[in-house]
């Protein structure tokens, strides 16, 4: 029993710690009060596979304690005994059905709890009994990673913990199988370098690690979600994600998101554009909200108009029909920027408007098919003509500079020096929306944002922690940035231009999905009304002004916008972010200087802190790889050599052979005996190995007999006692020199 715990009691240990680490996260998610009862479980099963000796036991042992546990958690009223698994399997079975149908995602607690039990202790004896780390580890890592894109959990620590077990743990059976000694040096360096990596992830900040090996594998894991991994994972029922699509509610924003690719309606039109739903005015902390309600006016007519509020200066050199068609049965009516004329065809018995965000929405009828076309005057918002106009708030009842009184004071502030160096109103806002999109410290990713604390600003969590989000992360910080410069401004909402099919037509059809649902911010110009803007990295918005698609014609305004989808269409986040290099220079030339100033001061010393910080650690430890490879290099070279050379024991021995002649010179007509014997006289204490070796040597090189069995581990052995002959050595020469 001793020697079977001295032999997988090791094992034991790190498989524990391994699973708990796993074990603690699913607890959480499942909102378990009792934590403890679990964790004492996993280590009696763990040590029951480490400590008995027959396997009978072993197995009745694990059985039991599996039972216990779920008992624990699960008494149902009974005792333990026949009853209470009658009980249980009543329970489980119709569950079990509930998850055959509706998949995992409503999977109730008693079947996780029973499922992940069984997992661990399955774990638990690949671990233990048959000593199988790699599936064993990966799966558990696996595991932590899911809850990571679909539980918006940040366990790092604990994939620290599993990471170094499954590693010990092969290093440990590698270090066994080639018969090497000091398993108890091995140990002790192991489990110190255990506590370290815990403390290191315990301690360090989390964007310190997550967020260059978020951006080193951001293409990776676009592509995973562009071909449906996150969403084939989610339709099974593994997480909670939130997926793309137009909400009515925004109240609480942020956390992953995935994409949800339903087709919504299809629009054959000569220019694509971005397509209005709704708009909001205020911002709460943590969402939007809006600051009064309107009732909609309810129109049973054919035909409606909805005019560009507050815009008598606004020209309109352009127009074009829209045809719709409609393939889910959404009330709410997409539109484009300018004035529209809507007309009814199928499906439809009238509208309802609401004048103040300019929302309309259609009164469904009972219809096989439903369809509208719109009669667009397309708005031209001249960058020359905004560059004109003074700042002036909207004759409107509504307060677009509203703000939390508990807003913190560092958005202002970063908004007052972004735009520190600029005049105009139309560069002001420009130099907000330039910095967002264009700065490298923001990192446009889906998959990535994370939803703020409950104490957290969800846009000054946004600008100074994470730093990685998506469209409405992006609208919002520049909607409250704005605001706190007096600039008055909203978040509006709906979706991007979709993505055409193909076709040789003058006339395109778009397809707009769900994952084309987007939010960017609308500023208030006099005489122009309300004037959208892109801050959103990759998206390009047609009606953005200075895009001067008008006048570049139909083919330009085509490449354009077509390369400018989300990163989550046909065409990669590189291409779009390339693509919308493609503004008007007057558009970013100047915020980009601007921009950039502003984040090289604002972020420079948090950025720079960190590079020291892994500059420092890095330098350290290579210093510290050199001085352990050049304390250690007798057996690092031996262990070369193992693995390199096609006749290790031979080459191994004869460079043995030259450090010691470095102690102890041979003579030209000494021998490999005579010399062996002269060692021996002048360091009687470490030679023995060596002699032995000597032996074998000669007999392998003379009377072709093969090498000790063990030879690799006297090679070893003799160099450590070469070490000790250098250390001898060279404290006689101190010596000598201090005497002198």
């Amino acid at each position: 029993m001793i020697q079977r715990l001295q032999r997988k009691g090791p094992f034991a240990l790190a498989a524990f710690i391994g699973l708990t680490a796993v074990l603690q996260q699913f607890l959480t998610v499942y909102h378990f009060e009792d934590k403890s009862t679990a964790v004492l479980v996993t280590g009696a099963v763990c040590l029951s596979l480490a400590l008995l000796p027959k396997g009978w036991l072993r197995l009745s042992a694990v059985l039991l304690l599996f039972a216990f546990g779920v008992y624990r958690y699960f008494p149902l009223g009974q005792s333990v005994g026949l009853d209470w698994l009658a009980a249980i399997w009543r329970q489980l079975r119709p569950l079990i059905n509930l998850v055959q149908s509706e998949g995992f995602g409503r999977t109730p607690s008693l079947l996780a709890f029973s499922l992940i039990m069984a997992a661990l202790v399955l774990l638990s004896v690949l671990m233990i009994e048959y000593e199988h780390f790699l599936f064993s580890y990966l799966t558990m890592l696996a595991y932590l990673l899911i809850l990571v894109v679909f539980n918006h959990l940040e366990p790092l620590l604990q994939i620290f913990l599993v990471a170094a077990c499954g590693l010990f743990s092969y290093g440990l059976k590698q270090n066994r199988r080639r018969g090497l000694s000091h398993e108890g040096s091995y140990i002790l360096v192991a489990v110190l370098l255990l506590f370290l990596m815990a403390g290191i992830a315990q301690y360090l900040p989390d964007t310190f690690l997550r967020d260059p090996l978020a951006k080193q594998t951001v293409a990776v894991r676009n592509y995973f979600n562009d071909v449906g991994l996150y969403n084939y994972i989610e339709s099974i029922g593994v997480g909670s994600n939130t997926r793309t699509g137009f909400s009515e509610d925004d109240e609480a924003l942020g956390g992953a998101m995935v994409d949800d690719d339903t087709l919504l309606f299809t629009a054959q039109q000569l220019r694509p554009h971005y397509w209005r739903v709704d708009s909001k005015d205020n911002y709460t902390g943590k969402g939007w909200q809006r600051q009064q309600s309107e009732e909609s006016s309810v129109l049973l007519e054919n035909r409606f108009t909805v005019q560009a509020s507050d815009a008598p200066l606004l020209k309109y050199p352009q127009q074009q029909r829209i045809n719709l068609e409609f393939m889910t049965r959404n009330t709410y009516l997409p539109l484009p920027y300018g004035n529209t004329t809507i007309g009814l065809v199928s499906g439809f018995l009238g509208f309802e408007y609401a004048q103040l965000n300019q929302r309309v929405d259609l009164i469904l009828e009972e219809a096989e098919k439903q369809q509208v076309y719109l009669d667009t005057q397309e708005p031209d918002y001249s960058v020359d003509s905004l560059r004109g106009v003074l700042l002036e708030l909207p004759p409107t009842e509504s307060d677009y500079l509203q703000l939390p009184e508990e807003l913190p004071k560092r958005i202002q502030s970063l908004a007052e020096q972004v735009t520190r160096e600029q005049r105009t109103l139309y560069e002001k806002v420009t130099a907000v929306e330039t910095y967002l999109s264009t700065s490298k410290d923001f990192r446009y990713s889906k998959v990535d944002a994370v939803a703020p604390l409950p104490d957290q600003d969800y846009v000054d969590q946004f600008l100074f922690e994470t730093r990685v989000g998506y469209c409405d992360n992006f609208s919002s910080a520049m909607v409250v940035m704005l605001r706190t410069l007096g600039i008055p401004a909203r978040w509006a909402k709906g979706f991007s231009q979709g993505e055409a099919r193909p076709s040789f037509e003058e006339q395109k059809v778009y397809e707009i999905k769900n994952l084309n649902a987007h939010s960017w911010p609308e500023v208030y110009f006099a005489g122009y009304g309300w004037v959208p803007f892109e801050p959103t990295p990759s998206f390009i918005n047609p009606d953005r002004p200075g895009t001067a698609l008008a006048e570049e014609g139909t083919q330009t305004t085509q490449m354009t916008t077509d390369s400018s989808l989300t990163p989550q269409s046909s065409q990669t986040s590189e291409t779009a972010e390339s693509t919308s290099a493609t503004t008007t220079e007057s558009q970013q030339q100047p915020a980009t200087s601007v921009g950039e100033k502003a984040d090289s001061k604002e972020n420079s010393n948090s950025s720079w802190g960190y590079k020291t910080v892994l500059l420092i650690a890095g330098g350290l430890a290579a210093v510290a790889l050199i001085f352990l490879v050049w304390h250690r290099r007798l057996k690092f070279v031996l262990f070369v050599i193992s693995k390199c050379s096609k006749q290790p024991f031979s080459t191994g021995y004869l460079y043995l052979l030259k450090e010691w002649e470095k102690l102890l010179s041979r003579q030209p007509s000494e021998n490999l005996k005579e010399y062996g014997r002269r060692l021996t006289e002048t360091y009687p204490q470490q030679t023995t190995k060596f002699i032995a070796l000597t032996e074998d040597y000669e007999a392998h090189l003379y009377n072709k007999q093969q090498p000790l069995e063990n030879s690799g581990s006297l090679l070893q052995t003799a160099a450590q006692e070469l070490r000790q002959a250098q250390k001898a050595t060279a404290e006689k020469q101190r010596s000598i020199r201090k005497n002198r």
